[in-house]
């Protein structure tokens, strides 16, 4: 199901999950990565782990973190932000809503809190274990 897919993908649960699965997996230093992503699979899918499956996992864990290190490479420029005089984003700057139920009518903005890891290792691990969960496999019983 699709709303299922973007909520695994997309949900701050979701991702404080795959953070703490991140961080359980690696509380043991004396396992190996292979080790490390067949308890991932076997917790997350039931199974273990195919021997592509733990090359790509590898690969991916090894290069998200290797990207994760470098950060953004430009911050977004400084045209692209509609601001006021006083530097605060107008309210006339936004297009009206075509849709009159595309109105937003609360006062309130909902904030969603930010899920935050320690380290690049953990983001890699956070993010592998966020993709099982995303997974077809996890999402659906056979």
């Amino acid at each position: 199901m699709p709303t299922q897919a973007l909520y695994l993908l997309n949900s701050t649960f979701v991702r404080a999950q795959a953070v703490a699965l991140a961080e359980r997996l690696l509380k043991d230093a004396r396992q190996s990565d292979a080790q490390r992503i067949e308890d991932a699979y076997l917790l997350v899918l039931g199974r273990t782990p195919r021997k592509a499956e733990v090359t790509r996992a590898k690969r991916f864990i090894s290069d998200f973190s290797v990207a994760y290190g470098k950060g953004p490479a430009e911050s977004a420029p400084s045209d692209l932000i509609a601001a006021s005089e006083d530097g605060k984003a107008s309210d006339t700057d936004k297009p009206a809503p075509v849709n009159p139920d595309d109105i937003d009518r609360t006062e309130q903005t909902p904030v969603e809190e930010s899920v935050q890891v320690r380290n690049a290792r953990t983001a890699a691990w956070s993010s592998f274990t966020q993709a099982l969960y995303a997974s077809a496999e996890f999402r659906f019983v056979q």
